[in-house]
Formats: structure tokens, sequence, C-alpha cells
């Protein structure tokens, strides 16, 4: 469920207590009897939630029940905006970054607790990135002029004749 009135909308199938599930965050809400997994995260930065199903049978009722309270909302199908993904700073392993890549070259660092109790492989790793400051960062960037090609490669970056990126 994505846009600016995901909140009023899950609040309606789940409660209020919807509201509390902060950003990359989950909480286990009934649906039904039955206990989902609802998570606040998505492809927008207007905010939004993820609902996991594990048990088929309640796709179509969860389905019905959405579109049903998105009435007053004026729910609609949508797909994501990549755009605004991207402009919100939620990168796309895959698409925006790779396994080149590591989350403090693309901006993630808010979502990386190198400190903490968690261990995991490529914690010291990333230590050493964070105190040395990466190499490289993924940025947006403004160009001026006309409407470019299509996208379908990465193009390069030349400064003075010299690689410095793509």
């Amino acid at each position: 469920i994505q846009g600016p009135k995901t909140d009023d909308l899950a609040a309606k199938i789940f409660g209020d207590a919807v509201r509390d599930i902060r950003f990359f965050r989950f909480a286990w809400m009934d649906f039904k009897g039955h206990p989902l997994v609802v998570a606040r995260s998505g492809w927008s930065k207007q905010g939004g939630f993820e609902i996991y199903l594990d048990k088929p049978a309640l796709g179509e009722p969860l389905w019905d029940a959405l579109w049903e309270a998105g009435r007053e909302f004026n729910v609609a199908p949508g797909c994501p905006n990549l755009i605004e993904r991207i402009e919100g700073g939620l990168f796309s392993y895959g698409n925006d970054f790779t396994l080149d890549n590591n989350p403090l070259e693309a901006g993630l660092e808010k979502y990386c607790d190198l400190d903490g109790a968690f261990e995991f492989i490529g914690r010291n790793a990333l230590r050493q990135v964070r105190d040395a400051g990466p190499a490289r960062i993924v940025r947006g960037i403004r160009m001026a002029g006309g409407e470019g090609p299509a996208c379908t490669a990465t193009w390069p970056l030349d400064v003075h004749g010299t690689c410095a990126g793509h």
C-alpha cells in the first residue's frame, strides 16, 4: 500500500497501532484472526506498507478488504514511481547499485548499525570503509541541455578526458 493516504487505509484494516510502525520496521498485525507481518517500507518517499501473506487463502479477502476500505480514499492500482524512489534516496539493488558498491557508497549508512551488538559478514570491512571514507559515492547530478537518450546502459562520466565514473 503506497501513497499519501496509506496510514489511514492501513488503520482501517489493521487498527491504529499500524501507525506506530517506524520506517524499515515491522509488526505482527491481525487480519481475520491470523497474524500477518506488516512492514513500513516500500518504493515511495511518501511511505507505505508491505503486507506479507503466509496463508494464500487470505490473499483474496485481504485484497477485497483493502479495496472496500479504500473507496473513500479513491484507491487505485499503481506501480512504483522510480524517479520518486531515487529522489527519496531509496536505491534499488541491481538497478541503482550492485555488488560493485557497498552500502556506504550507496548512501545507505543510516540503515547500517556498524557499532551495534549484531555480528554480520562484512561488518569489519564496512567499518574500514566508514573510517577511511568511501572511495566513491552513488549520487544524483543535474545535467544542462535537452532530453537525453534512453538509459539502457550506464553512461561514462568524463572529466577533462578522464573517466570519473558512470
